[in-house]
């Protein structure tokens, strides 16, 4: 029986499959990839579970397309990078006409190398900020806490 779990990999063979051939990923080709492989749909009801399928697989889709997101960067990633690099991603995702897509990082053209370089600040900056407004926060907590501690 076909459980989540082989959606999932299935999804991830087909990203696979195009990255190692260098071509780029645009999510709805596989959305639509992991339907046609799955069109054995009759009934009445077809269009119902045609819909709820499309929904589904969009959201695995996403969740396995995420991994390739700068802004999700984690552990998992490592796996991702050059060798000898510790952050270049081996693929980045990028908004193409509305669509996502995940690229080889060597298919990238100047101007999407330099939009992610320029996201990637972007996040640092970001991520400082809010650092330095957890810090603020902590410093105010402790205030708190240490004149609560006087009044008792």
């Amino acid at each position: 029986m076909y459980s989540e779990r082989d959606l999932k990999i299935e999804v991830e063979t087909l990203v696979n499959e195009m990255l190692a051939a260098g071509r780029r990923v645009p999510q709805n080709n596989i959305i639509l990839a992991t339907m046609a492989n799955h069109e054995q749909i009759e009934g009445y009801d077809k269009d119902f579970y045609v819909i709820c399928a499309r929904n589904y697989i969009r959201k695995v889709v996403s969740d396995v397309l995420r991994k390739y997101d700068v802004s999700q960067t984690n552990e998992d990633n490592l796996q991702l990078t050059f060798d000898g690099m510790e952050y270049l991603q081996l693929a980045y995702r990028i908004r193409h006409k509305g669509d996502i897509i995940i690229v080889p990082t060597l298919k990238l053209t100047h101007e999407e190398r330099v939009a992610k370089r320029d996201e990637l600040y972007k996040l640092s900056e970001s991520a400082k900020k809010h650092a330095n407004e957890m810090k603020l926060f902590d410093e105010m907590q402790l205030e708190i806490e240490a004149n609560q501690a006087l009044i008792v």
